[in-house]
């Protein structure tokens, strides 16, 4: 009887390799949220050039904020995990 490849591939894979992949998305994943922050950033950035108001720096505040929380996270993601 052959042996099936998938089950050999089964058969190596440990608790610690299921961690470190896991580890690897969430900071994956939390480093394109960081990405989604900048964006935000440059957006209100070049939204605030194209309408002027009181709300320019209230907008500004919250983006940049925005931005502070999520590299804050994704550094405690790094320790943590």
């Amino acid at each position: 009887m052959q042996e099936v490849p998938i089950v050999n591939f089964i058969s190596g894979v440990t608790v610690d390799t299921l961690w470190s992949g896991l580890k690897a998305m969430y900071l994956l994943g939390l480093g394109i949220y960081l990405i989604f922050a900048l964006v935000m950033i440059r957006q209100v950035s070049l939204m605030t050039q194209a309408l002027n108001g009181r709300m320019d720096l209230p907008l500004k505040l919250v983006s940049y904020i925005h931005l502070a929380m999520a590299i804050g996270i994704w550094l405690l993601a790094l320790v943590v995990l």
